[in-house]
């Protein structure tokens, strides 16, 4: 009997320690929900439900679990985001912009596995007074889609993560505009950094009136970039930079027009073509390293 009545003191002792602990955690462990909104009208003090949004992406982010989705409610403009674990932003059918001034727009620093989804968003660097659209120092994929990116005086892409087998994938996407004093300002850069390695994909998307379109740089960790389906155009300096003994670009059936040079290659780079591309029209054309046979 003394055994039986112990155990009982024993649980209901851990039922109360339980209990006090609860009592003692953070709020943001019970305040975090998988869907939240934003809105012009809103108000980062509201729990960003459907019904009580918030007013920038910065005080929705803090009120999302990670996995979880913010989603543009009506239109409006929702401020400079860092980003720090797997989140999708999601703008459809509604302006979702992010208007910046001498700051980024959005900084990735998410864990090596985590995925991070951009949806039908507006970057918008307020006529080169900024200096990236976004701007990606760890994560495992980024996912940019359906987004327009212009105004940054460095990059309306700057992809320089830290880690291993990085990823990023740009889809029906426009990045045009991104040039400060005719020197500075790329489409989209791919450049890891440390001892990181560098992957992009960038499909369906027009490059347009950058001082460089898309420049891959490596000089010791793998950096690459597939281009298809793609207009790279207007850039004042190249339209497609490979640099350095480790950067590979891919292109398939993309235009490289209008630009000052169309087609450079750096210190051992290599640019591939599938033969299924258009380049023309350029003060200097460039040529590819190589050719890849359409299989």
């Amino acid at each position: 009997m003394r055994q039986r009545i112990w155990n009982r003191s024993s649980h209901g002792l851990a039922l109360a320690a339980a209990a006090v602990a609860l009592l003692v955690l953070p709020s943001a462990a019970f305040g975090q929900a998988t869907r939240t909104w934003v809105s012009g009208v809103g108000d980062d003090a509201n729990p960003c439900s459907r019904t009580a949004p918030c007013k920038t992406f910065a005080g929705a982010i803090s009120k999302t679990a990670a996995r979880g989705e913010i989603n543009v409610l009506d239109p409006g403009g929702f401020g400079a985001v860092t980003i720090t674990k797997s989140i999708t932003i999601k703008a459809r059918g509604s302006i979702g912009g992010v208007l910046t001034s001498g700051t980024n727009g959005i900084i990735v620093n998410a864990g090596a596995n985590d995925r991070v989804t951009l949806l039908g968003l507006e970057l918008n660097g307020l006529a080169n007074n900024s200096p990236n659209g976004v701007r990606v120092l760890q994560v495992g994929t980024l996912r940019v889609q359906d987004t327009e990116i212009f105004g940054y005086n460095f990059a309306g892409i700057d992809f320089e993560p830290s880690n291993a087998n990085a990823r990023l994938v740009v889809t029906d996407s426009e990045i045009f505009n991104n040039y400060a004093g005719g020197t500075t300002g790329t489409g989209v850069v791919v450049q890891p950094s440390g001892s990181g390695t560098a992957k992009a994909t960038i499909r369906g998307t027009s490059l347009d009136n950058n001082i460089y379109g898309v420049v891959v740089a490596g000089t010791t960790q793998a950096a690459s970039a597939l281009i298809s389906d793609s207009s790279i155009t207007n850039s004042d300096q190249m339209g497609v930079l490979s640099n350095g003994a480790t950067a590979l670009v891919r292109l398939s059936s993309t235009d490289v027009t209008d630009n000052l040079i169309g087609l450079a290659i750096g210190n051992s780079a290599q640019i591939l073509s599938f033969n299924n591309n258009r380049i023309a029209g350029n003060g200097t054309n460039g040529a590819p390293s190589g050719l890849i046979g359409l299989g």
